[in-house]
Parts: C-alpha cells; sequence; structure tokens
C-alpha cells in the first residue's frame, strides 16, 4: 500500500490539470487491481483485514482521499472545475469510482466491460465543470 500511496501523492502534487492528475489517481488504484487479483496470498490477506477492519485500511483509504481532495481543490482553484464544497465534491468521486479502488468491488466487477475507467472518470470530470 505504500507504493500506491507515494505513486498517489506524486500524482497529486504534480503540474498537470486537475481532469489529467484525477484520471491518473484513479488509473493507479485500477492498476493495482490486477496485482491484488493476480496474487492469492494478497488477495486473502486483504480479505482479512477488510474483515478485521484493520486500521492500516482506514488510514491507507484516507491517504489515498486526501491526494484526491488536493486534486479537486486544485481544479477549483483555476476554474477547472466549477466552484463548490471540495470536500462533498471528492467524496462523490470516489463513491462514483468505488468499483475501480475498492478490493471486494475490483474483484466482483473484473469482468464487467462498463463503464469503463475512462467513461467513469470523464463523467466525474463533466460533474466536476458543471455549474450546477
Amino acid at each position: 500500500m505504500g507504493e500506491v500511496e507515494a505513486e498517489a501523492e506524486q500524482i497529486a502534487a504534480g503540474a498537470a490539470p486537475a481532469s489529467e492528475r484525477m484520471r491518473a489517481l484513479i488509473k493507479t488504484a485500477e492498476a493495482n487491481s490486477e496485482r491484488y487479483i493476480g496474487d492469492r496470498k494478497l488477495h486473502d490477506m486483504v480479505e482479512v483485514a477488510l474483515n478485521e477492519q484493520w486500521p492500516i485500511v482506514e488510514q491507507h483509504n484516507e491517504r489515498i482521499a486526501i491526494c484526491l481532495a488536493r486534486i479537486v481543490a486544485d481544479g477549483m482553484e483555476p476554474s477547472e472545475f466549477a466552484p463548490g464544497d471540495p470536500v462533498l465534491a471528492t467524496k462523490l468521486v470516489q463513491t462514483a469510482c468505488m468499483r475501480f479502488c475498492h478490493p471486494r468491488l475490483m474483484v466482483e466487477c473484473a469482468y464487467k466491460t462498463e463503464p469503463t475507467t475512462d467513461q467513469m472518470v470523464d463523467f466525474c470530470v463533466a460533474a466536476l465543470r458543471s455549474k450546477g
């Protein structure tokens, strides 16, 4: 999880437009699903961690949420996204993209072809750009 968090922090701190950084962050989480799904030992360990509610899982989720919140807030600052509540907007994006980030949903949705990550990020970016 440390590798994912380091990559997420690097993406969040990048100079690219917020929409590009958001796409990169979600795709990074999705790319890790291949490792999670393909490595049975890792899969079993993560399943136990989720079932037993290990604090490290919540800490990891919070670190990723902080990175996404930075991206959303950065996008609202120069008007790439419409002004609004960046905390709520972050929660909405997280919820919309959960199947690409949550280990259990990654497994359950692994063979579903739509929506794709790009389609979901496009949807989220369009919603963030909307003036209401």
